[in-house]
């Protein structure tokens, strides 16, 4: 293996840390310090405590959800957490040094594709979608055009996927996943987008064009077409900014509309991320080996994320500092160690590749994919028991199984269950007809005759706990 000297890979090691590269293993209890390296580390909080040079505020930290990210210290040694470039799912479950050496492995690889393909060295999938974006398709991309203010006119449409249980039992039955293959992809390569990025305000009620409204309206049907932030699917009377996309489907499926508050429209769209799908489609199928299709499939995913992104800078604050918590802009604090705290401020300044109406089309495009699947399996004479914006847990009822198909945007069968336990949204326990289990674990437990609101409330509450609460009190 050709080492790249530009990154590494360290596991805590006792006292110590251990860095692995392509030329081995080195273990260090001092700083690491190496210019113009990354190193990549599943747990940053336990590597930065134990390895990185002192004082810690001369360290720059970035967090997303709670969780420490990046740091970066001025001689541009870097600490990246390796999940933003490499599919935990395909790491070792043990963290130690044979994980790290299978990450490099698997990092290098990634770095190796980069390098075949003319693009920089990134340190995450949404850093390498920019470079592919700046580099091959720079011609079709000219500045675009919407500001921050306009910007967060359409943040509050940005839903993320369609994330449901709609049934949390037990089920000793035929159940199968109906996964789609590439959602995102498919939906960039064929949904139309703003572009040029341009909004105009709009008092009317053309939900013929594409953009943002807000309304009060009122959602009667199986399955409700329009989330709620924080709450999630439910019929009833709703208020909230959503695409006009999704409320044309609304209003097909009989929702009733109450009122109309404000809205936004684009000027015009055309299928703008096309050539960027068709060429991550390409090299998809292209890819050798499970750790670059992964790769690949990240990108598009990673971007959308990318386009979403509120601009916000991270700074150093210690506990006995002036009263930041109180600042109106603080997003999130992150405790980091020896009394420092990473506390995120929102900023007036748009982020390179901000377009957040890109985000809030191409989720909201296949958040209706996936509801009009779950319609045609019901009529099929499926049950619908769960959705995970790309797939569907489906009871076959004894009929026969859909088709399946291994091409971007169709539907193959992940695995069949007769023994299932579904959770809540993001949390299941399927033991497969092959003998494996499939277990999906994420979000909080819903308690015994909780309602959808309180759960909600609970989930948002434990977060904000843990974002400037719990990290606080440390």
């Amino acid at each position: 293996m050709t080492a790249f000297d530009v990154f590494y890979c360290a596991v805590p090691k006792g006292e110590a840390v251990a860095l692995i590269s392509g030329r081995g293993v080195e273990y260090f209890d001092r700083p690491l310090r190496f210019n113009n390296s990354t190193i990549f580390a599943p747990d940053l909080q336990s590597i930065v405590s134990r390895a990185a040079e002192r004082p810690l505020n001369l360290w720059r930290y970035w967090h997303n959800k709670g969780r420490l990210t990046s740091a970066r210290r001025r001689d541009k040694t870097y600490l990246r957490d390796w999940s933003g470039l490499v599919d935990p799912g395909l790491a070792p479950t043990a963290v130690d040094e044979k994980t790290a050496v299978e990450m490099y492995r698997q990092i290098w690889e990634i770095n190796y594709w980069c390098e075949q393909r003319g693009l920089s060295y990134a340190s995450s999938a949404g850093g390498v979608g920019i470079e592919i974006l700046d580099n091959k398709f720079t011609p079709n991309f000219p500045p675009l055009y919407s500001g921050v203010k306009d910007e967060n006119k359409i943040r509050p449409a940005i839903y993320g996927g369609r994330v449901e249980a709609l049934v949390t039992e037990s089920i000793k039955a035929h159940t199968f996943y109906y996964d789609q293959n590439a959602a995102y992809l498919d939906v960039i390569r064929t949904c139309e987008l703003p572009y040029p990025y341009r909004i105009v305000d709009f008092p009317s009620t053309n939900f013929c064009a594409n953009g943002v409204t807000e309304i009060t309206i009122e959602e009667n049907t199986k399955y409700p077409v329009l989330p709620e932030r924080y709450v999630g699917y439910l019929n009833g009377r709703k208020r909230g900014i959503w695409t006009n996309r999704e409320i044309r489907r609304a209003l097909d499926h009989g929702a009733k509309l109450i009122k109309i508050h404000k809205g936004l429209h684009y000027v015009a769209n055309v299928k703008v991320l096309q050539p960027l799908a068709e060429y991550l489609g390409e090299e998809r199928a292209r890819a050798d080996t499970d750790n670059l299709k992964s790769f690949v499939k990240r990108i598009p995913n990673a971007l959308i994320g990318r386009f979403a992104l509120a601009p916000l800078v991270c700074v150093n604050r210690v506990k006995n500092e002036k009263k930041w918590r109180e600042d109106q802009r603080v997003i999130s604090a992150l405790y980091v160690r020896d009394d420092i705290h990473s506390v995120g401020y929102s900023i007036n300044r748009r982020t390179k590749w901000g377009a957040c109406a890109w985000s809030s089309e191409i989720l909201a495009e296949q958040r209706l994919r996936i509801h009009e699947k779950m319609w045609e399996l019901d009529r099929a004479g499926f049950d619908v028991l769960y959705i995970d914006t790309d797939g569907i847990i489906v009871a076959s009822n004894g009929l026969e199984l859909p088709p399946t198909s291994g091409e971007i945007g169709q539907y193959k069968i992940s695995w069949q269950s007769e023994d299932l336990i579904i959770k809540s949204g993001k949390a299941y326990v399927a033991k497969t007809i092959d003998g494996a289990t499939s277990v999906k674990n994420i979000g909080a437990p819903r308690k015994p005759n909780q309602s959808d609101r309180d759960r909600a409330s609970d989930l948002v509450k434990s977060v904000v706990k843990k974002q400037l609460t719990g990290g606080l009190q440390k």
